[in-house]
């Protein structure tokens, strides 16, 4: 049976110059919502400043999904070891020891439960929620998303746009509250648009060397 797994391209070990030009406006949203964060919490009585960095800042909203979108892209079949000790080691453990580091500053006061929770939830800076979310679409692509037949392709993209769409307007709120910042529900669709690109690209190819970037991501 052919799955996901069969139709990931094989990356060669280059760079690829348009993923990279998109996640380099993306890292440039980022700063950019920092920034109006910044200026709405030291500078909040300076209205000029403020509304436009949170223009700015509306306008880089983008920037997350693109990262998102860029981990699924760049995700393919590997052993369990190949897969999981880059992730481990170049984004786990540094996260964990500056969290750590973060949690400690922050909250002199602290009880171990609260430490497990921050960690778990990316809570001891609040820039780092994005790693929990990110270790969450590891798992989902490892665990099932390779696996899924091409002929679910249609089915599984309209359960995760749906999912996306009802999450962002606030009906699975039966999740726990605490969760809601790193809900894979906020992102799901962004994880499974690169492998429905390549399929919907050409969905008879078997041969994964047919996978190549897809034409919109093309830039001159």
């Amino acid at each position: 049976m052919i799955t996901i797994e069969n139709m990931i391209e094989i990356v060669p070990k280059i760079r690829d110059n348009r993923l990279d030009f998109i996640r380099g406006l993306a890292m440039s949203g980022i700063v950019m919502i920092h920034v109006n964060s910044y200026f709405e919490f030291f500078h909040s009585l300076e209205t000029a400043p403020v509304l436009l960095t949170l223009v700015l800042s509306n306008l880089s909203r983008f920037s997350v999904p693109v990262f998102i979108f860029s981990a699924g892209y760049f995700s393919r079949d590997k052993s369990f070891v190949e897969y999981w000790k880059p992730k481990i080691f170049s984004i786990f453990i540094p996260y964990l020891i500056f969290s750590t580091i973060g949690f400690f500053v922050k909250f002199p006061n602290w009880d171990f439960s609260n430490f497990v929770n921050c960690i778990l939830f990316g809570k001891s800076l609040t820039p780092y929620y994005f790693i929990p979310l990110l270790f969450q679409f590891y798992l989902l692509y490892y665990s099932i998303l390779k696996f899924i037949p091409p002929q679910n392709m249609w089915l599984v993209s309209i359960i995760a746009l749906l999912s996306n769409i009802l999450s962002n307007e606030g009906y699975l709120n039966l999740l726990p509250l605490s969760y809601e910042p790193i809900s894979i529900f906020n992102f799901i669709f962004f994880i499974w648009m690169p492998f429905s690109i390549k399929y919907f690209v050409n969905p008879n190819s078997q041969n994964k060397s047919n996978y190549s970037c897809p034409e919109f991501l093309h830039l001159p």
